[in-house]
């Protein structure tokens, strides 16, 4: 079946506000929550459930006003150091009182007679807008951007009232789907993190003395080790712009996970972002992947894994909070091969492995997890195009 479509552009149904409100607290300013990039960056949709997450900042009357957010709203990125991360959007599924969108978004507030925030939010998903951004996007090297013409003047494609309601409500679906398994996730890694807290950083049952290495107290007889002693360590060779997309993971200094038709290693891996605005970012993954050329991959030089979940709590929890930015550069920032290589970590063979024993079933569960969020996201962004293109029929 054909769905006839009409094409507008975005400044024709939806009123565009660019935000200015940065991450600072400033006298005579109202305190409210910030909904900033990566928030943006992360989420299909933006619900109450979140509010928390949201940092705390200010904004004017003025900024409060026109960058509230509300419930059928999109709000998507604008600013960033590589093409890829801009144009990405979230739907608006709430009305908040107290929250802002940040710096480096835009707020686009559909005109509700003729388009739907739902399908709004999908359509600036299709691989038709980001071809679009990708080729209208300005800047090069530091710094890219979608200028306001370039905004107002984005191509929409819009089916009838009707059937945009449909498909937006399908691929909410699949978002509920995801977000019930991102929350489980998020429960799993917060009960991993107590338990290594308890045992690695309160070090409870045991007499600790100052260890000058680690800047913290650990048990007497526990060793230090680098993470270089334990793990080989490299890079990719390609840019993320010469790579050719395939089957196999791709992973750049951005959240969001590329393709490749070549892999580099298959095997379990922490990976670390090496530069930009995800500098010291950790991640793991497990099979056969690879690398831009500045992200690191760090694997065990004994092929036996069980230590692996340790290692990863290890560089999620005390490496990323203190590299976060990293520590070299200051336009770009970037970490360097020995940031990672000279880490100085903890180590009781009878700790770790009992930790790991703890821990293993809800390490395991959350990497289903992460696979069943691959497979849902992968048949969203496939059915996307056939929904607006009427090759598959909303019913």
């Amino acid at each position: 079946m054909t769905v006839e479509m009409k094409k507008y552009r975005l400044a024709d149904i939806a009123e565009i506000v660019i935000s200015s409100v940065d991450k600072k607290t400033k006298p005579g300013e109202k305190i409210v929550r910030l909904c900033n990039f990566t928030d943006v960056y992360h989420n299909w949709a933006i619900k109450q459930s979140d509010y928390d997450s949201f940092m705390v900042a200010s904004a004017s009357d003025n900024n409060i006003n026109k960058l509230s957010l509300k419930k059928g709203f999109v709000a998507f990125t604008k600013d960033s150091e590589t093409r890829d991360d801009i144009g990405i959007s979230t739907y608006i599924a709430d009305d908040f009182d107290d929250v802002v969108l940040g710096y480096h978004c835009a707020l686009a507030k559909p005109n509700e007679k003729i388009v739907y925030g739902k399908y709004l939010n999908a359509f600036m998903s299709s691989d038709y807008i980001k071809k679009y951004f990708e080729l209208n996007a300005t800047g090069s090297g530091m710094r890219f951007t979608l200028a306001v013409s370039t905004m107002e003047d984005m191509p929409i494609m819009l089916p009838s009232l009707n059937v945009q309601k449909k498909i937006g409500d399908m691929l909410s679906d699949f978002d509920k789907r995801i977000e019930n398994l991102r929350v489980q996730n998020r429960v799993l890694e917060q009960t991993a993190k107590t338990i290594y807290d308890y045992t690695f950083l309160q070090c409870a049952g045991h007499q600790t003395t100052y260890n000058k290495i680690l800047n913290r107290n650990i048990p007497a007889d526990w060793e230090v080790k680098k993470l270089g002693d334990l793990c080989r360590i490299f890079t990719g060779k390609k840019d993320v712009s010469k790579r050719i997309p395939g089957d196999y993971a791709f992973f750049s200094c951005a959240p969001e996970k590329l393709s490749s038709n070549e892999y580099l290693y298959d095997g379990q891996a922490i990976l670390v972002s090496g530069n930009g605005s995800y500098t010291g970012r950790v991640s793991y993954y497990d099979g056969k992947f690879d690398l831009y050329q500045r992200t690191y991959a760090c694997v065990l030089k004994n092929t036996s894994a069980s230590v692996m979940p340790y290692l990863y709590f290890t560089m999620k929890y005390l490496f990323e909070p203190a590299y976060s930015g990293g520590t070299h550069g200051s336009a770009i920032p970037y970490i360097v091969m020995n940031d990672l290589t000279n880490y100085s970590i903890c180590w009781n063979s009878p700790a770790i492995e009992s930790f790991v024993q703890r821990v293993s079933p809800m390490f395991k569960k959350r990497l289903i997890n992460l696979k069943q969020i691959e497979a849902l996201t992968t048949q969203r962004n496939t059915l996307l195009p056939l929904l607006m293109t009427g090759q598959v029929e909303v019913m």
